[in-house]
């Protein structure tokens, strides 16, 4: 697992742990950094950009997590954690100390499941197929949008295609086992077009969970409604 932090000079931070493709360089633009922004301003009490740093988590691998737990508790006196994706499942599986609040965005635990999850002969034909043509149109189906998706390519996503076939491939294999740390979230936000996580899947999860859950008209990418021109 990768982390890297945008210093905005905080005693908190806000842990984002993103979805499968993407890394830090998402967060470095401006525009997602201000819908970013827009969108905590109504989840977190009294929110002030200034006084959250974001320490960005992507690439499951692995889920060493003690290092990063150690570094955030002598920088930040509070913690709130967001999960968008595949994230939903790392987060569930890592035993986050001194969070004040989790939120869930477009996913689940149960990664690759027909009822709960993403349909498992989609994940495995991704898996399988994974090229950087068939790269480029899983993130077109992530934006759903073409606006969305030329600015998310113009920042750029991940193209090292032999790490992330290792990574679904990880993610699935370990998504069997039932999570560590499900009792986590104080709500999910869900869009009702997902073409990624199935809403009626992603409503049937976190309904089984007894967690409250917001229906966005979000794209599977988060904070950007779906018809929407930048």
């Amino acid at each position: 697992m990768k982390i890297n932090i945008i210093d905005r000079s905080g005693d908190g931070v806000i842990i984002f742990f993103l979805g499968w493709g993407f890394d830090d360089k998402i967060f470095y633009n401006a525009t997602i950094l201000d819908r970013f922004n827009l969108f905590c301003s109504g989840v977190i009490e009294d929110f002030c950009e200034r006084d959250y740093d974001i320490a960005i988590l992507y690439d499951y691998r692995d889920l060493e997590w003690q290092d990063i737990q150690r570094d955030l508790d002598s920088k930040y006196s509070k913690k709130i954690v967001f999960a968008w994706s595949m994230g939903v499942w790392a987060c569930e599986n890592i035993e986050i100390k001194g969070v004040k609040e989790f939120y869930a965005i477009n996913g689940t635990s149960s990664v690759a499941d027909n009822s709960y999850g993403i349909p498992i002969s989609i994940y495995d034909s991704t898996m399988e197929s994974l090229s950087s043509v068939t790269l480029s149109k899983f993130v077109r189906r992530v934006c759903d949008n073409n606006t969305l998706f030329n600015l998310v390519k113009s920042i750029g996503y991940r193209q090292d295609i032999e790490a992330l076939k290792e990574e679904l491939l990880y993610i699935k294999q370990r998504s069997i086992e039932a999570p560590k740390h499900p009792k986590l979230w104080r709500s999910a936000y869900v869009s009702e077009d997902d073409k990624i996580f199935p809403f009626a899947n992603m409503e049937k999860f976190w309904s089984s969970r007894g967690v409250k859950f917001v229906i966005v008209e979000w794209s599977h990418f988060p904070f950007f409604n779906k018809q929407e021109s930048l």
